[in-house]
């Protein structure tokens, strides 16, 4: 194998493990140490140079989109946003974000059963809203047909809607802060994958799909981020397909981008439900079926 490859195969996989790993609300205050293992590796690989590296740490980390994630994840977590029953949980997604409906029905909803279909609901439902999620947020809004997506993926964990309600409370900043180490430790961690070519290289496959796979595109690029949005912090993925499609000018075509963004944030599903400690025997059958749907609008589209 060559060394760059090598280099990326480092660099790649100690970035994903740290990722997936830092998602964990247990483990998330472990982002300045995870990035620190991840910039040891490509030091190792000579990836980086202490020569240059502190002024690339100034020019090439995409500081305002971490800064944009860490405040995003941060008022999220802050436990201001009260909602109940379905309908509340669509809104708020559309409106606030899943992560803060996240946060609230953990403490309003004590069946997890119920729970797992308001998550998966608010997850849906955040690709309606520009900020209803970190990928609408990074990636942008997705226009009419993500909107009926988003619909149909709320549908999907529709419950009754006896309790109907979404309201504000008091913020509790105790427990929010480690959002911001999310935010700025997944800005580094892309960061780190930008030197080592890995976004590059990922870009280059991504943009001779079209010629290869005519006709496939859309099912790899949108499933590639669901298995993103399924292993690591949405925020993080998306970070790293923002600077993925920059990377690729045939990737600057819409169609990447909504491919990516759909699959981000249906796959980001599954460490909702973990995060809230819902009921996966309900929860896993409607994510996967939210996969099924997400497949159904590939194929229409």
């Amino acid at each position: 194998m060559m060394p760059q490859y090598l280099d990326m195969a480092w660099v790649g996989g100690a970035a994903g493990l740290v990722a997936l790993l830092c998602q964990f609300r247990r483990l998330e205050k472990l982002w300045p140490l995870g990035v620190a293992l991840v910039a040891g590796v490509a030091a190792w690989r000579w990836v980086i140079d202490p020569a240059w590296v502190w002024d690339s740490i100034r020019q090439d980390v995409p500081w305002g989109s971490a800064i944009l994630l860490a405040f995003w994840g941060l008022h999220a977590r802050l436990g201001w946003l009260r909602v109940e029953g379905w309908v509340g949980a669509v809104l708020g997604g559309v409106l606030v974000g899943d992560l803060a409906v996240a946060s609230s029905v953990v403490l309003t909803e004590p069946d997890p059963r119920r729970r797992a279909r308001l998550v998966l609901a608010a997850s849906g439902a955040s690709l309606i809203g520009r900020t209803g999620g970190a990928a609408p947020l990074l990636l942008g809004g997705g226009g009419g047909t993500l909107v009926i997506l988003g619909l149909l993926l709320a549908l999907v964990g529709y419950t009754d809607v006896k309790k109907i309600g979404i309201s504000v409370q008091k913020p509790v900043i105790a427990g929010a802060w480690p959002a911001l180490l999310t935010g700025i430790g997944g800005g580094l961690i892309v960061w780190l994958l930008i030197t080592s070519g890995v976004l590059e290289f990922a870009a280059g496959r991504l943009e001779v799909l079209p010629v290869k796979l005519p006709g496939y595109e859309r099912w790899i690029v949108t499933g590639l981020g669901l298995v993103v949005g399924a292993l690591v912090e949405e925020g993080v993925g998306a970070l790293a397909a923002v600077e993925t499609l920059l990377r690729g000018l045939s990737l600057r075509e819409d169609w990447a981008r909504q491919s990516l963004l759909s699959g981000i944030t249906v796959g980001g599903g599954l460490p909702l439900l973990l995060l809230t400690r819902s009921s996966l025997r309900v929860g896993l059958p409607l994510w996967l079926l939210q996969v099924a749907v997400l497949g159904a609008w590939i194929w229409w589209r």
